[in-house]
């Protein structure tokens, strides 16, 4: 899976640039488990699963 890297710039009056700084070759496990990390992490800091 090809994914791309981005950079989100804030600016001053608080407009937001998405600009494409690469892509890289990720297999889906690698591309997947940050982002299951990341869920954990907020159902954790919600009190658990409901």
């Amino acid at each position: 899976m090809e994914v791309l890297l981005i950079s989100i710039i804030d600016s001053k009056d608080n407009n937001k640039t998405i600009e494409v700084i690469g892509k890289e070759e990720m297999s889906e496990e690698s591309y997947l488990k940050p982002m299951v990390n990341i869920l954990k992490k907020n159902i954790e800091a919600e009190g658990g699963a409901k």
